[in-house]
């Protein structure tokens, strides 16, 4: 009759307990995959042989086999199932002669060079080449106009200012702050009607007319169309001012 393995050894003294792999898992700590392995006489399920020996010799202890006789047994078995080392697989290869290259890959080498070198003197030019020259007494020079035009009968022409399209409103608050009600060209519902505090400012535009109800007339500062027209009255003032795109000045107010 045939010597059984490690493995068939294991098997059977688990089963005569009788105890399955997940009761012997528990109070082994031993993971139920490695066990079975064990069981298999797969010995190669990790690396380290140190390891694997220490887990057969703690299941052999809990299953009441001898664990010194299975520990001896693994040990030759595992040198003769070690696998070979790096050094072993992959030798120094033998030493091998300088070998020399035919002289038509020189020649070929060498002519491949001297193309490229023609081709990027082609490419790149001489440095003479990318100076422009001076312009020559017979060439034609543009020179840019450097004043206004002249017309056909002689006359120097004057480029108009150009018109300023609505009119442009800009409100500061200079002082504590001011309620106001701006309409846009003579539409009933207002653009803006709210109090504006002290450092707030804002821009009202429209197209023909802007009506501005204001609450204290010294406590903004306006501008229109970009020029400054100053505090159109006293703090605690009120009244009605129309700006137009024609406005310069500050309107009268009506009484």
């Amino acid at each position: 009759m045939a010597e059984l393995t490690i493995g068939e050894r294991l098997r059977q003294a688990r089963e005569a307990i009788p105890a399955s792999l997940y009761q012997a898992s528990r109070e082994t700590k031993i993971r139920v995959d490695f066990l079975e392995y064990m069981e298999r006489d797969n010995f190669r399920f990790m690396s380290g042989g140190a390891y694997i020996r220490g887990l057969l010799r703690g299941y052999a202890r809990w299953l009441r086999l001898d664990e010194e006789a299975l520990s001896s047994e693994f040990e030759s078995l595992f040198d003769r199932q070690r696998p070979p080392t790096v050094k072993q697989i992959f030798k120094e290869p033998a030493v091998r002669g300088k070998s020399k290259r035919p002289h038509w890959v020189i020649a070929a080498a060498v002519a491949a060079l001297i193309l490229m070198s023609f081709s990027l003197v082609g490419l790149l030019g001489s440095p003479d080449q990318n100076v422009a020259s001076p312009p020559t007494d017979t060439e034609e020079r543009v020179i840019a106009p450097t004043s206004d035009p002249v017309a056909e009968d002689g006359s120097q022409q004057v480029a108009e200012a150009p018109v300023t399209q609505g009119v442009e409103v800009l409100i500061d608050v200079t002082g504590s702050r001011s309620w106001m009600r701006i309409q846009a060209d003579g539409a009933e519902e207002p653009v803006f009607e709210g109090t504006m505090t002290a450092g707030q400012s804002r821009t009202f535009e429209a197209s023909d007319q802007l009506i501005v109800l204001f609450g204290n007339l010294g406590a903004v500062n306006v501008t229109v169309n970009g020029k400054d027209l100053g505090v159109p009255g006293n703090a605690g003032q009120t009244g009605r001012l129309v700006f137009t795109p024609d406005t310069t000045s500050l309107p009268q107010r009506p009484s």
